[in-house]
């Protein structure tokens, strides 16, 4: 049976690097931003073609 490590051993990189928490929040807030320009983003500027799919099945006899 396994058992769950430590709570404080849950955090740690596999490669055991150190990340501070001012460069958790740093990397965070730039994904934020990232994310919200993507978000905010006009589709109108640019075609976005996409495959239709069809489901309809007819059994011909």
């Amino acid at each position: 049976m396994d058992v769950a490590p430590p709570p404080e051993k849950l955090f740690e990189a596999p490669s055991k690097v150190k990340v501070g928490k001012d460069a958790v929040s740093r990397i965070a807030r730039r994904l934020e931003d990232e994310q919200r320009a993507w978000r905010e983003m006009s589709l109108k500027e640019k075609a976005y073609p996409y495959p239709y799919l069809d489901a309809t099945y007819l059994k011909v006899l």
